[in-house]
């Protein structure tokens, strides 16, 4: 199973460390979806790890969107002990817009809607870094239980993606030849809420009129596909 989604995804399996960002905080470290995660396609839930360059995923403000590159990343080889910056985020149910329970990385962006955000931002819709919930509403970091593979799918645009447990989740652009130096630079069409206004508002999400909503498209019910 493994040799035959080689070929088709087309992928590239790089270290989590490679993708740290010079002079970041580590603890921030990388975004991507955890194998395992179901995302909206035509097909019904799907994992994320069986979706190739070419198909359609169904987003929150695009549609159906097509795949245009996508990445691998062993986030640990499962020797010795994973490295604390590279455990994710365990997410009860109800914090991130989730109906269960939710494995999200830290730096993996998800998209809220609550009152406080339009209050104090101008828009109920934010986007902020999973991280920003560390500590609150029960959110804690978690040691990996296997070696999971993070799945970075990327689109001609931004977009948004449905998953399976109601969080939405960022997904980054990409078009051919902006990786050999072509003058490629899509218009982003989200912009994250700095981590001090993130961590502002993720405060407030456990109140009744803020929490995150929980969200599925139409004929997509969370139950729709065995977990």
């Amino acid at each position: 199973m493994y040799s035959q989604l080689t070929g088709r995804l087309k992928k590239r399996v790089v270290s989590a460390s490679s993708l740290a960002q010079p002079g970041e905080n580590q603890n921030a470290q990388i975004a991507g979806l955890l194998s395992g995660t179901r995302i909206a396609t035509p097909d019904g839930w799907s994992p994320v790890q069986t979706i190739g360059v070419g198909d359609e995923v169904l987003t929150f403000d695009a549609g159906l969107q097509k795949v245009t590159h996508i990445e691998w990343v062993r986030l640990w080889d499962g020797k010795g002990t994973c490295p604390r910056a590279f455990w994710p985020l365990t997410v009860p149910s109800g914090v991130l817009g989730n109906s269960k329970e939710l494995k999200i990385l830290p730096g993996q962006n998800v998209m809220i809607e609550s009152d406080i955000a339009e209050k104090y931002f101008g828009d109920p819709f934010s986007l902020i870094p999973a991280e920003a919930t560390e500590g609150l509403h029960g959110v804690v970091r978690t040691p990996p239980e296997h070696a999971y593979f993070v799945v970075l799918l990327h689109f001609a645009q931004e977009q948004i993606v449905y998953s399976q447990s109601g969080a939405l989740l960022f997904c980054p652009a990409f078009e051919d030849g902006a990786m050999s130096g072509a003058n490629h630079n899509p218009k982003p069409n989200y912009t994250s809420l700095p981590m001090d206004k993130a961590r502002l508002l993720a405060k407030h999400l456990g109140d009744e009129d803020t929490a995150a909503c929980t969200y599925h498209p139409q004929g997509f019910g969370a139950a729709a596909v065995p977990a």
